[in-house]
């Protein structure tokens, strides 16, 4: 139900970005087309050299080394020269109640252009690494 309406808005605020148009910053640079972000939904502790949590595996094996602080969102987001970004929404490392605010203060940055980007949203659906296996995967309807 959090991932409904976690994507519900973020498809509205991506649906207003596509037909409104996306200003450049203050010094009229042309904002960074971002071609891919994976949006992880939990990490236990930092982001690096540490126990790792589902973040921190993208972070660390993607080379996610460039951080970007976005203002609204209490995670900064990270990426790769790649052109790889990513985040973990939330002030506390889970999904919850901030999760919808930093993914719009994420778009509506005008630094980065949204307009050709795939959105890829990482989580362990709430199965039990006991129960399912390495490669389950779950959708949600």
């Amino acid at each position: 139900m959090m991932l409904r309406r976690l994507l519900l808005k973020l498809s509205t605020v991506l649906l207003l970005l596509a037909t409104a148009g996306q200003p450049g910053s203050a010094a009229d640079i042309p904002p960074l087309p971002v071609k891919m972000v994976v949006v992880a939904c939990f990490e236990t502790g930092a982001d690096t050299g540490d126990a790792p949590g589902e973040f921190q595996f993208w972070v660390e094996r993607e080379h996610l080394d460039d951080v970007i602080p976005i203002r609204g969102a209490l995670h900064p987001v990270r990426r790769n020269k790649a052109g790889l970004y990513g985040l973990v929404p939330g002030d506390t490392g889970h999904m919850g109640s901030t999760a919808g605010e930093a993914l719009t203060a994420f778009v509506l940055d005008p630094r980065f252009d949204f307009r050709h980007t795939y959105w890829l949203f990482t989580g362990i659906s709430g199965v039990d690494p006991k129960v399912g296996t390495v490669g389950t995967a779950a959708w949600a309807s």
